[in-house]
């Protein structure tokens, strides 16, 4: 749950997050450039893991 993060939705306005920063700095690997695959993969997990949805 932590890693799948917060929908905008469902976060009050003071709690919600800057939309543009996906990942959380807190190891060496956050250093990497994260690749544009990768935020939409996670984006997509978010969506399936919230609501249910399959393809």
């Amino acid at each position: 749950m932590r890693r799948l993060k917060n929908l905008p939705g469902f976060v009050g306005k003071s709690k919600m997050p800057n939309l543009g920063e996906f990942r959380v700095a807190t190891d060496q690997s956050s250093s990497r450039k994260i690749s544009q695959f990768c935020v939409r993969l996670e984006a997509k997990q978010r969506l399936r893991f919230n609501y249910g949805l399959t393809e």
